[in-house]
Order: C-alpha cells, then sequence, then structure tokens
C-alpha cells in the first residue's frame, strides 16, 4: 500500500478513506501499519506499536455510530486525522480520534428523567464532536457566573506578522498578562475567562492570532483600553469591547470558541493544519483569571447515578427502521435533546431494519 495522496482533497477517493479503514479495524499487519506514518517501514519494531495500538483501540465505528457521530464533518473528519498524524502524533492518539464515538449505548437516569448516549470518546482537540461536549460543559460552568451589566466581551488582537505561528502565541500571551497587570485592567477587570483563537490573514499570508475574553467588572472604555493594548504590545491597538445583555448572549459567545476544533481558513489547508497542531500542542486554549482563577470550568458537572441502558445504539437505530415501536420511542426522547447540558439534538439516521 503506498502513502495517502494529498490530505486536502476533500473528494471521495480511497486514498483518503484508507487511513480510516486502517485505523478502525480490530487487526492491522505491521506492512499495513507503515501506512500510517511511512517512516514506520525502516523502524522494524517501532512499527509494530501501531499494531499494538490498534489492537487496544475501542471496537470499530459501526455505519450507524459513525453517522450519528461524524456525519456533520465527514469532510473535515478526514483532513483533521490526517493532520494529525503528520503533526507526529502517536498511535494511541491516531486510534482514539478514528474510533470516537464507538460502542454506542442509549442510557436513561429515571429519577433525573434525562437520556444519553454513552460510547468511546476520543476528547481529542481535533474532534469536532468532544469540541461540542467540552463546549457544553463550560457553558454550564461559566453561566452561573454570568451578572448583567457587569459582564462585557473583549476581543483582543495582534498586528499581522507573516512567520511562525508559535512566537505569535506566545507573543499574544505575554502581552495579556501584562495587560493584566496594568492599572487600568486591575482597576475595573474582577476575574473572567479567555479564549484563544487562531486564524489565518484574509490574503492568507500571515498568521492572525487572538484572545477572545469574558469579563467581569466596572465599566472599561474601548478607547483606553486601545490604548493600553498599544503600550504592551508596542505595535497592536485593535481591541473590541461589547456589553453582555443575556446570558444566552454570553453562552453563544463561549460556545463559538470552544466548540470548534480549527478556523475554517486554518482547517482547509493541510500545511496551516499542520503547523496548527504541532505548535499548539501544548498551548492552552483556554484560561481563567483574577477571581475566577481556580475555578474549573471544564470539570464535571453532577451526574445521575441511577443510569439504565436501554440498548446499543445500531440495534436501536434498526430495530426503529423495522417499525419497532419501542424503539422509536426511545429514539425520539433521545433526539429531542432531551439528554442534559443544553446539547443539540441529536439527529438518527433511520436505516433498513437488519439481523
Amino acid at each position: 500500500m503506498s502513502r495517502l495522496a494529498d490530505p486536502t482533497d476533500a473528494s471521495e477517493n480511497l486514498a483518503v478513506y484508507s487511513i480510516l479503514d486502517l485505523l478502525e479495524t480490530s487487526f492491522l499487519t505491521a506492512d499495513s501499519a507503515a501506512v500510517l506514518h511511512p517512516s514506520m517501514a525502516e523502524k522494524g519494531q517501532e512499527r509494530n506499536r501501531y499494531v499494538r495500538a490498534i489492537k487496544r483501540c475501542p471496537p470499530p465505528l459501526r455505519p450507524e455510530e459513525e453517522s450519528h457521530r461524524h456525519s456533520g464533518w465527514r469532510a473535515a473528519r478526514r483532513r483533521a486525522i490526517c493532520a494529525v498524524r503528520d503533526a507526529g502524533a502517536g498511535p494511541s492518539r491516531l486510534a482514539r480520534l478514528a474510533a470516537c464515538g464507538a460502542g454506542a449505548h442509549v442510557e436513561h437516569s429515571p429519577t433525573a428523567g434525562v437520556w444519553r448516549i454513552r460510547a468511546h470518546y476520543c476528547r481529542d482537540r481535533a474532534c469536532q464532536p468532544c469540541g461540542r461536549a467540552r463546549a457544553a460543559v463550560v457553558v454550564a460552568n461559566v453561566s452561573p457566573r454570568i451578572d448583567l451589566g457587569r459582564t462585557r466581551m473583549v476581543t483582543l488582537t495582534l498586528r499581522h506578522r507573516e512567520g511562525p505561528l508559535l512566537p505569535q502565541v506566545r507573543r499574544l500571551v505575554r502581552s495579556f498578562a501584562a495587560l493584566r497587570k496594568s492599572d487600568l485592567w486591575s482597576s475595573r477587570a474582577k476575574g473572567g475567562v479567555w479564549f484563544l483563537e487562531v486564524k489565518r490573514s484574509r490574503d492568507g499570508l500571515a498568521w492572525h492570532p487572538h484572545m477572545h475574553v469574558l469579563v467581569h467588572g466596572r465599566f472599561m472604555s474601548q478607547v483606553q483600553l486601545s490604548d493600553e493594548w498599544r503600550k504592551v504590545t508596542g505595535d497592536s491597538y485593535i481591541v473590541d469591547v461589547r456589553i453582555v445583555d443575556s446570558v444566552a448572549e454570553a453562552t453563544r459567545y463561549v460556545t463559538k470558541y470552544v466548540s470548534k476544533p480549527v478556523d475554517a481558513s486554518v482547517g482547509q489547508n493541510h500545511d496551516w493544519h499542520v503547523e496548527y497542531l504541532r505548535d499548539l500542542r501544548s498551548v492552552r486554549m483556554l484560561g481563567t483569571f483574577g477571581s475566577w482563577r481556580g475555578e474549573s470550568i471544564l470539570g464535571g458537572r453532577d451526574d445521575p447515578e441511577d443510569w439504565v441502558p436501554m440498548g446499543s445504539l445500531w440495534y436501536l437505530i434498526h430495530k426503529r427502521g423495522g417499525g419497532c415501536d419501542y424503539a422509536r420511542h426511545i429514539l425520539d426522547q433521545v433526539e429531542r435533546g432531551s439528554a442534559r447540558g443544553g446539547m443539540p439534538p441529536y439527529r438518527l439516521e433511520v436505516l433498513p431494519a437488519g439481523p
């Protein structure tokens, strides 16, 4: 087998599919494992790590599970897996990413009256569905702290520069740390949470890292903040300050920047995507400051203890396709979005009845 073709090609070609086919099997030969990293072919024993990793990974995704978990980003998912691979990811991470959503079962909590789908989830930064789940947790933890009239959405940008991404991100983080020590910020911002976002400039020639901040505190003039930002950065002055009018607005603000694994301006280009993943591998993408410091915005929520298994997802989907009222009732409950945390409704494909 040959190395994957151009991973930027979003067409339905076998070369791009081959990585998923290899990753989602329970058995892999040493020769086939070399496809994931061509260098493995020359490294003898090391390439067998891929075989062992695949054997330890969750069961392969069934079509019903893949449709439920990944139907909205199939082309982007193929590009993401190729980029993660070329950024130097190991076999275990690749296997988890490819098998995200496998072994899905529907469960119900009678006391809480909620439904959920339990499965093997990769929780990878590059995974879009896991990003949405992470956003739901952040929203649930941040929303109670929103004080209308005293919470603002602040955007801090850096002047575009050509060059590697990592030094620019580090400069942005240092500049934000310096800003928080200024008299203007420390006297008006009591605490909050920040999110890092990276795009490419409109002309595609430079990286555009910037920071979105949810700030709790007193009124802060955009003009004054712009002047202070120019002082700490030396050359950047474009900022934006907006009052939060509703919790729903703050929720949309948080969800937008936490849920997406990579901006479209980066994800469409394989080389940019690889650099993004490689450079930001150990960089925090969100954090708290001030009076919010120490708050666990990614911490778990109270979870019912009486989850009752109702059946595997693939079985229920096939039964519903065959006219089973029991399966239809269960999946209708899940699709209505009664799963907790304000997650979007599940959309489960109706398939013909099977064995």
